[in-house]
């Protein structure tokens, strides 16, 4: 029975890992296993009854199992996310063998500290360093084997009396145990030592196989129990157990699902006028008075919003709010939107935003990586009582120091739905404060406190013990009264120069459609009642039905119903609250690519490619021309929703950059044949590859003539085809790539990047207005 539940505990992790194929023969074996360990029942003479009597326990077992260990691992993360400061409980505990050790560790309230030669070392003794989630892990497998298998209720009582013994004594042994070693290697850390070795300690294989290895060898006399159980369920059988109707179970079942449908019911609401409103009046940080201009170069140009507003424009009634923000001023607004404040808010304006959320408005909360200016704390007095809290800390990755990478097919929000990846640069983390407030984690991560002495704010990315490690909230969103509120943590992704990457737009769309919706009244507390109830109604019927069966089945609508339900209210979510249109035609450019294509750097911050191949810089000035470069990844066929909405607004010119080498060709001859066909204007980059070859290839690919291409001064190669598609071919591609562009656009350009920058816009006016169209005057305000 050890080795059965081991497996089922090794392939539940493997399942949390992502690998799915693993996980289901470890399960196929631990199946197996309980198939050979389950007796057959009373009529052992009928070879096939008794067959399909074990396998049906055995699955039913298995499943059950493996359902309640990833429910029980998603708490385990739900706890982890909301309090990662250190335990003090923990840290007491663990200062007492650390001291016999002969170490000299002192505890200041959840950490422990104790001087190196590399300095003060303080160690959070939070969630994520104690294993919460493999302890929960095995912690519900006993407790759902003990139900299927116990028929007495003082067995059952004991049999969990003793799940959560042998579970805190995993955790403090556990948690003393890593301490000790981590602070062990730490005392003989040299002072010319710059990386600590402490990434071990950090590693979910270290923090969950050996806690679960433990908690196996400290439990399996205990918690499995075989003997013991067969004998409990005797003695129930002996006394004569009552054993309801079938109506009367049919009846507590239904009531469970409806509890779990009500719990997870996630009701659309109505569409309101559509108003967003922009506080700027607190702001002074990020611009959104100018344009993005061709005239336009530094920070200031650089990290601003007024790319964000244009934006939303497109699909909504905008607004600026500068002046103090009242109740009157939020007459007529659907949604607010408050970015980076660097000033306090009054106590007014505070009343005034809680009164206009309550009543049914939306909120938008846009932090900082950092608290500079005093951010964090600005929008923490807003969304007091929200159920949410901005924390003043930076996250990096494990494994990079400057961006983090969201997985959106793990995504169970809706807010990034058709989005292919959204990339994060620094956030800080959110801290929820109700047990009702949703989150977007970003795992995999470490948080450091922000450093105001240097230029970025951005402490060092080394590793250091006083780093906390996990998963962080990064985005929270919750109900307040009849309104709805979402927080952000890292503005820098929506700056002009961060805009364009694949994500933000579905994910801008999504948030602001999601928030511009009022819900009925009294929801969430109908939700909240019907989310404990949910929970407490298996242990009701535990106490009051003496059949162990009928709080089994019970136990297992919840696993069952709570995850499918889950996931059709996020679809429910996206279908009914769909983008609208945009309310004036626009121009947008499909750069059309792989997801991993090193020549766009579209998935890092920091790429692996050289500068002089990649040309993300050359696509992000595009809004310099008013035109939004929006991407169609070749890799997620199945999330281009947007692009393909886009593509049929009527007035939209759909415009595909292709950067092409030698070696690229054949990669772009495989293209799919509907991205000619919707494409009606074609810059082609030549980067190596010869004019001829490329000729060759739009001819195959384009249907262009080689007697339709013309060229002008700049050597530049314009063509038109039978279609009345416009192709401009460029020689020297190169040129306009991010190491002669300027790796940045933050920076003022020099002599010499002006003149090319000159060329650029030559060129883009080529590509998208028509022969004999006058240039905009885009250098005054909006």
């Amino acid at each position: 029975m050890a080795a059965c539940i081991s497996l089922k505990l090794v392939a539940v992790l493997a399942w949390q890992a992502g690998a799915h194929a693993p996980s289901a023969v470890l399960l196929a074996f631990g199946l197996w296993a309980d198939a050979l360990l389950l007796r057959p029942p009373e009529k052992p003479r009928v070879p096939l009854k008794t067959l399909a009597s074990i396998l049906g326990q055995a699955c039913g077992l298995g499943a059950l199992a493996l359902g309640a260990a990833w429910g029980a691992t998603r708490l385990g993360v739900l706890l982890a996310v909301r309090a990662k400061g250190g335990i003090g409980c923990f840290a007491a505990a663990a200062r007492i063998p650390l001291s016999w050790m002969g170490l000299d560790v002192c505890r200041l309230g959840g950490d422990l500290q104790m001087n190196s030669m590399s300095g003060a070392l303080a160690f959070p003794a939070s969630f994520d360093h104690v294993g919460m989630g493999s302890v929960l892990v095995a912690a519900a497998l006993g407790l759902v084997y003990s139900l299927a298998t116990l028929r007495s209720r003082s067995a059952c009582v004991n049999q969990a009396l003793a799940v959560a013994v042998v579970a805190l004594i995993a955790m403090l042994l556990g948690w003393v145990l890593r301490i000790a070693l981590f602070l062990a290697c730490c005392n003989f850390v040299s002072y010319e030592t710059e990386e600590l070795p402490i990434l071990v300690f950090y590693r979910p294989l270290f923090r969950d196989g050996v806690l679960v290895l433990l908690f196996a060898v400290l439990a399996q006399t205990r918690l499995f129990a075989w003997h013991a159980a067969r004998r409990g369920a005797q003695a129930a059988q002996a006394l004569g157990v009552y054993r309801p109707s079938r109506r009367a179970v049919a009846g507590l079942c239904a009531l469970q699902v409806a509890l779990v449908l009500g719990a997870t019911w996630d009701p659309v609401g109505h569409r309101k006028s559509g108003t967003l409103a922009f506080s700027t009046g607190h702001t002074r940080w990020s611009r959104t008075d100018r344009l993005y201009d061709e005239s336009w170069f530094g920070p200031a140009s650089g990290y601003n919003y007024n790319c964000m507003k244009r934006f939303y424009k497109l699909y909504y009634d905008v607004r600026e709010l500068g002046e103090e923000i009242t109740a009157k001023s939020l007459e007529g607004v659907s949604v607010l939107v408050v970015y980076d404040p660097d000033t306090q808010f009054s106590d007014r304006e505070k009343a005034a935003i809680r009164t206009f959320v309550k009543s049914g408005g939306g909120l938008f909360l846009i932090g900082d990586h950092t608290n500079v200016f005093g951010s964090s704390a600005h929008l923490n007095g807003l969304c007091q009582g929200m159920g949410l809290a901005f924390r003043d800390d930076v996250l990096f990755d494990q494994w990079e120091d400057f961006y983090q990478l969201h997985d959106t097919r793990n995504e169970a929000t809706g807010f990034m739905d058709d989005a292919v990846v959204f990339k994060f640069r620094g956030p800080a983390s959110i801290q929820p404060r109700s047990f009702l407030t949703d989150t977007i984690n970003l795992g995999n991560s470490k948080s450091g406190r922000a450093i105001y002495s240097v230029n970025n704010f951005y402490p060092p990315p080394h590793d250091d013990p006083s780093m906390a490690c996990g998963t962080f909230a990064v985005t929270a969103f919750s109900r307040y009264g009849q309104g709805r509120v979402l927080a952000f943590a890292d503005s820098t992704v929506f700056s002009n120069f961060e805009i364009f990457y694949p994500g933000k737009y579905e994910f801008l769309l999504n948030v602001s459609e999601w928030l511009n919706r009022k819900q009925p009244a009294m929801w969430e507390t109908l939700r909240g009642l019907c989310l404990v109830m949910c929970f407490c109604f298996p242990l009701a019927v535990f106490v009051t039905v003496p059949d162990r069966r009928v709080t089994l089945a019970v136990l297992a609508l919840l696993v069952a119903a709570f995850f499918p339900a889950s996931e059709w209210r996020v679809r429910h979510r996206c279908d009914s609250s769909r983008w609208p249109a945009p309310q004036r035609p626009a121009r947008f450019a499909f750069v059309v690519t792989p997801l991993d294509d090193p020549r766009f750097a579209l998935a890092k911050f920091v790429p692996e490619g050289q500068y002089s191949e990649r040309f993300d810089v050359f696509v992000q000035w595009m809004f310099r021309h008013d035109v939004f470069p929006a991407f169609a990844v070749r890799d997620y066929p199945d999330k281009q929703a947007f692009a393909r909405a886009l593509r049929s607004a009527p007035g939209v010119e759909t415009a595909v950059v292709l950067c092409l080498t030698e070696e690229s060709l054949a990669d772009f001859q495989d293209q799919p044949s509907g991205t000619w066909d919707t494409g009606k204007r074609f810059l082609v980059l030549l980067s190596g590859a010869s004019t001829d070859r490329a000729k060759a290839f739009l001819a195959d690919r384009g249907g262009v003539r080689d007697d339709a291409w013309q060229e002008d001064s700049h050597g530049w190669l314009t063509a038109v085809d039978d279609q009345g598609r416009h192709f401009v071919m460029v020689p020297h591609g190169e040129q306009f790539s991010d190491a002669r562009m300027g790796f940045s656009e933050k920076v003022v350009p020099t002599d010499e990047q002006r003149v090319l920058y000159s060329l650029q816009y030559e060129l883009l006016d080529l590509l998208f207005q028509k022969e004999g169209e006058l240039r905009d005057d885009r250098s005054g305000t909006d």
